[in-house]
């Protein structure tokens, strides 16, 4: 791996171009975040991830075209960072002592029932 104050072009140079871009690649493999993708998520479900992780929560359309879910509880460990319709992406710090759950709801645009509610507990490690 590189050393701490040495240019690129020393790198080069020592180590060749093929080299330097194979650490340049191995690096950046372990600096990249984790993401989890959880599919149709039931309610109850526990998902456990590494704090620092993108966690990404994808719904299946099923009924109406009107339908969408939304965030109707969101504990403080989870920031988001998308959502559309069907699906919600979350960047996760530490959980505390008790974790709260994350509670989704399906609706339909045409009325103002709630079809579907999914409570799904995050925890990080």
């Amino acid at each position: 791996m590189t050393g701490p104050g040495r240019p690129i072009a020393t790198l080069m140079y020592q180590r060749g171009p093929r080299r330097l871009l194979e650490d340049m690649s191995q690096a950046s493999i372990a600096l990249a975040p984790r993401h989890l993708v959880v599919s149709d998520p039931r309610s109850g479900q526990v998902v456990e991830l590494p704090a620092g992780s993108c966690l990404v929560l994808k719904f299946r359309p099923r009924g109406h075209a009107t339908t969408h879910w939304r965030i109707e509880d969101r504990p403080g460990h989870l920031v988001p960072l998308g959502s559309g319709r069907f699906e919600f992406q979350f960047l996760v710090f530490g959980t505390g002592p008790t974790p709260a759950p994350l509670r989704l709801v399906r609706s339909c645009d045409d009325c103002c029932e709630s079809s579907d509610v999914r409570d799904v507990t995050v925890i990080a490690s």
